[in-house]
């Protein structure tokens, strides 16, 4: 069964659209487990599913809303007419990646959706093997809490497995609606974020030299590549430490 396909018999209860689409699929981050299986975090659905080769999918671990200021919200992003937003909204995960950490667990980055408040984005750890797992800021089911938080539109995240440092390649600083400006004709993207962080402590590695992320990896040498101008030509790159 493909995944658009399971995802039309596991509807996600945490749906927020307008229409509401509780059975929309967007699978966009992946990763492999040692026993073959791939784990796919779908962002429309909210939810960490387990496929195997022979293409059975079981839903991991699903990820609740979260109450999110709408302070950040700029006007022309609403069509003309629209009430006053509440003060918060309940906010979708829209998890965007996953990655297996050193300890075998998995990691999975959040965009956060509308209404995009910087900080917003979590980073979850998960035992990739439980089933239905809830992962939620009002608490969680077996297997799931979050490791780490204040994170802005996360597109990647990646272990350095020597140092046990993690990678964070966030959309931009100032969050979605900045980078939503870039695709407005005669738009500029602003810079994307690379974070590094370990014991607590964060560092952004190459301010202002990345734009339009893709994905961060680390090789088991420690070196670090990431890609991003994907809507203007598409760029490999390693960094420096």
């Amino acid at each position: 069964m493909g995944i658009a396909a399971y995802q039309k018999t596991d509807p996600d209860p945490f749906d927020h659209d307008d229409p509401p689409n509780p059975t929309e699929s967007n699978p966009y981050g992946l990763a492999a487990l040692k026993n073959g299986d791939a784990l796919v975090t779908d962002a429309a659905n909210n939810d960490l599913l387990r496929v195997t080769p022979k293409g059975k999918v079981t839903t991991v671990a699903r990820f609740g809303p979260e109450d999110v200021s709408t302070d950040q919200v700029p006007p022309e992003a609403l069509p003309p007419g629209t009430p006053a937003l509440p003060p918060t909204l309940p906010t979708e995960s829209v998890p965007t990646t996953v990655t297996i950490g050193p300890d075998g667990y998995a990691y999975v980055g959040e965009l956060k959706g509308f209404p995009f408040h910087t900080g917003s984005s979590r980073i979850w750890r998960g035992n990739p093997w439980t089933k239905k797992a809830l992962c939620s800021v009002s608490g969680s089911t077996k297997g799931c809490r979050t490791y780490a938080k204040g994170f802005t539109a996360i597109q990647d995240i990646a272990f350095d497995r020597r140092s046990g440092s993690v990678y964070v390649d966030e959309l931009a600083k100032a969050g979605a609606f900045a980078f939503e400006a870039g695709l407005a004709p005669g738009g500029t993207f602003p810079p994307a974020v690379l974070l590094k962080v370990r014991h607590g402590q964060r560092t952004e590695l190459v301010p202002g030299q990345l734009s339009q992320p893709g994905g961060v990896a680390v090789n088991r040498r420690g070196q670090v590549f990431v890609t991003d101008h994907v809507f203007t030509g598409g760029r490999l790159s390693q960094v420096r430490l």
